[in-house]
């Protein structure tokens, strides 16, 4: 192991982390910022303003767009010039294309797609009629949602846009418009369980549950052995808990769950041609392979076998999110050695995570990417802690990463994030040169090119994008969903997952995210509450959506404790560890956040695009509690029993939720 440094190395090195956070941090705001105030491909309508849009029904599906007839939608005004003023000026600005026009006269207006955030004003006092006077906007949007927003200030009355505009998209018939707003409630949310009134019909059994807790508590903090046993007592009955996880997930079809069908399409596919599909021939085809290459294998041993197939496809899902558990394992005893029940609890916490069941409970190649990736963190993590990382690293490294391109595109993150921690680590550590730090990341990185590359250069050689997403694989052919554009209110308000949570992302980015996380928010992708299969129960479900408050104060005490450790724990090699699981939640947050600006779709609010993180996520509660216990040490023993009563009742509920 490496020796730890003398205190002023120590400071001198903390300076260093603390430097390179703060410019990490400031470099995150700043691109942000900037694609919220001026990307022109971020829909973020800003202002005050009013925006308004043709009006949509309310859906979940996507809506297909031909992209050599992008959507058009048109707005009209009739407003009165009677006592306006010496001048009548206008401002304007549409998302993201407008041709407008004052009664049946074409304005001036500069229709740059790349300038739609921009506010044009002109002077339209010589062009306003005594009496009745007609303003009239065509807006189209190639991505989705046009809006508009305008303001004429001098008339008697200013004019803004309101729903006393006429509206429609191309095609349909007029009506009026509406408020651009994507917060809503889904109508259909209420025919789910609310958390409250389920927590109080179930307050007799989840009693009972805490005081086991409890008890539990009590007996075991009297037994010293008790530390020895407890991470294979953990992992022996979150395995349990996965083997009933399994047998409940058989039962439902396996087409039910996150674009399951489009998955098993492109299973059925490899397995009858043996070869790779055009990224548009179907709805998941786009993906890179390895995945589906894998189920494919599984379904076709298996099915001969007598097999069912919907239990083949379960497999390889299921086993990497059961991997994951033994990731979160390896972890804590490689960063936290010598504390087994905070090793126990990260077993627990990886093991029983909802988002890790809802996943890998869907066939798809979501939980067999994060399995792969979670490894690539595990093995960087060794090298850091090793007084020298290896050739072996480097190779192991390279090939995890190579396996996790071949499965997902998300995997592309991760690339230079764990092979840059390992030339730091070599360059700053190890005192080696920097010819010598660059190259084992080099390395890797040729091991990723020579193993995956060859996805990414058909993908670029078919369509011209090596990254092929349904949204390019079809030349011509786009789609989008509601709501098409985001406002700052969406990203600062939270609390519908406490009384409706099921598609609570149409209210908020925070709400969607937090009932991703802790539960199955989206209900494995139906289209609607009220066609959703029943693979869950949602009463518990609801539950641990008010359950989950104090764990995810636990995660942000965890996380707060290990950028201590970071900072102030023994040995480099070991801080560059911790400050690596320091650095991750937000990166991956960040990530989650550009995606829903970019593409401001009700569906990609999802916590689970950084299952990755999970077995981290694991450990990262696992010290929040660790740390809450410590200092409630010296509190009386009713306090410090109270956290224990609530971990007992939380674990509880989930478990009811997945597999009662």
């Amino acid at each position: 192991m490496q020796a730890a440094p003398d205190s002023g190395a120590k400071d001198v090195f903390a300076r260093w982390q603390l430097g390179i956070a703060t410019l990490l941090a400031l470099g995150l705001a700043g691109a942000l910022a900037h694609d919220v105030l001026r990307s022109p491909s971020v829909p973020m309508l800003l202002g005050d303003t009013p925006w308004i849009v043709a009006q949509t029904p309310l859906q979940t599906h996507g809506m297909e767009i031909d992209l050599s007839h992008p959507p058009l939608a048109f707005f009209e005004r009739r407003f009165s010039g009677d006592g306006h003023g010496e001048h009548v000026l206008l401002r304007v600005r549409a998302l993201r294309e407008v041709a407008l026009f004052l009664n049946r006269e074409p304005l001036p207006v500069a229709s740059d797609p790349a300038r739609w955030k921009d506010t044009a004003i002109l002077d339209v006092t010589s062009r306003i009629l005594p009496g009745d006077n007609v303003i009239l906007a065509r807006v189209r949007n190639p991505d989705g949602n046009p809006a508009l927003q305008v303001r004429i200030d001098g008339l008697a009355e200013p004019l803004v846009g309101d729903t006393r505009w006429a509206s429609a998209w191309e095609g349909d018939p007029v009506a009026f418009a509406a408020l651009a707003e994507d917060r809503i409630r889904h109508p259909e949310s209420a025919l789910l369980p609310a958390p409250l009134a389920a927590l109080r019909a179930n307050a007799i059994p989840l009693a009972c549950f805490a005081v086991v807790g409890a008890a539990l508590f009590l007996v075991l903090r009297r037994q010293p052995r008790a530390a020895a046993w407890a991470p294979t007592a953990a992992l022996a009955l979150v395995t349990l808990f996965w083997l009933l996880l399994f047998e409940r997930v058989v039962r439902v079809p396996a087409e039910v769950g996150f674009d399951a069908a489009a998955h098993i399409e492109y299973i059925e596919w490899l397995l009858a041609h043996r070869t790779l599909a055009q990224p548009g021939a179907g709805a998941a085809m786009y993906h890179p392979p390895l995945a589906h290459a894998l189920m494919a294998l599984l379904l076709g041993a298996l099915r001969p076998l007598g097999v069912e197939a919907h239990a083949a496809l379960a497999l390889l899902p299921l086993a990497a999110g059961l991997g994951m558990v033994w990731v979160a394992r390896a972890m804590a005893r490689a960063l936290v050695p010598g504390a087994p029940f905070v090793e126990a609890a990260a077993i627990v916490g990886t093991g029983l995570l909802p988002m890790n069941l809802t996943i890998a409970s869907c066939v798809s190649n979501e939980a067999p990417y994060a399995l792969l990736t979670s490894l690539a963190l595990l093995v960087t993590l060794q090298a850091l802690l090793r007084e020298r990382a290896s050739l072996r690293d480097d190779v192991l490294l390279g090939l995890l990463l190579a396996a996790a391109a071949l499965t997902k595109y998300s995997s592309l993150l991760w690339v230079p994030l764990l092979l840059g921690s390992l030339a730091i680590k070599r360059w700053v550590v190890e005192r080696t040169t920097l010819l010598r730090a660059i190259s084992g990341g080099a390395l890797g990185l040729a091991l990723v090119i020579a193993f995956a590359g060859w996805v990414y250069l058909r993908n670029y050689e078919l369509t011209g994008d090596p990254l092929v997403t349904n949204r390019n694989a079809i030349p011509g052919r786009a789609w989008w969903q509601l709501p098409g554009f985001h406002t700052v209110a969406y990203f600062t308000h939270f609390g519908e997952a406490l009384v409706h949570p099921w598609f609570s992302g149409f209210y908020s980015f925070w709400d969607a995210l937090y009932t991703t996380f802790w539960g199955d928010g989206l209900l494995s992708g139906a289209v609607s509450p009220r066609l959703v299969v029943r693979r869950w129960n949602y009463t518990w479900m609801a539950i641990v959506f008010v359950l989950a408050l104090p764990a995810t104060l636990l995660l942000g005490v965890g996380w707060l404790e290990i950028a201590r450790k970071s900072l102030h724990g023994p040995g480099w090699g070991r801080r560059m560890g911790f400050s690596l699981l320091v650095v991750l939640p937000p990166t991956l947050l960040v990530t989650i956040l550009t995606v829903n600006l970019h593409y401001p779709y009700w569906s990609l609010g999802k916590a689970f695009y950084a299952l990755a993180a999970t077995p981290s996520v694991g450990l990262i509660v696992a010290l929040g509690f660790a740390r809450l216990d410590a200092a409630l040490a010296r509190a009386p023993l009713a306090i410090r029993t109270l956290p224990y009563a609530w971990a007992a009742a939380f674990v509880a509920a989930i478990a009811c939720s997945y597999a009662a």
